[in-house]
């Protein structure tokens, strides 16, 4: 079963290009089917929601906030790209 997960980053703008970038990087983690990296306004909200990606919990987020978000086969898979996630948004925040 496939595992989704998100973590919201309040108040972080990074530009759109190196977003891309960076979901290349996620989603070319072994076991990662899809991985989307949007600031939270409506729109994209819609977007991740209808591509599988939205977990309740990041709902909430607003146009202020950054979501990462990923869908990977299984939670080992998950919990792998979950600790390349928070390394990166450590080094963006330090």
């Amino acid at each position: 079963m496939s595992s989704i997960l998100n973590r919201v980053c309040p108040g972080l703008f990074i530009d759109s290009v190196v977003l891309m970038q960076i979901s290349r990087s996620i989603a070319s983690i072994e076991g990662v089917d899809d991985s989307a990296l949007m600031i939270g306004t409506p729109s994209n909200l819609d977007l991740l929601d209808g591509a599988g990606l939205l977990s309740d919990s990041s709902r909430k987020a607003t146009g202020g906030d950054l979501i990462i978000a990923l869908r990977a086969k299984n939670d080992a898979t998950a919990a792998s790209a979950k600790l390349f996630i928070i390394v990166f948004h450590y080094i963006i925040i330090y």
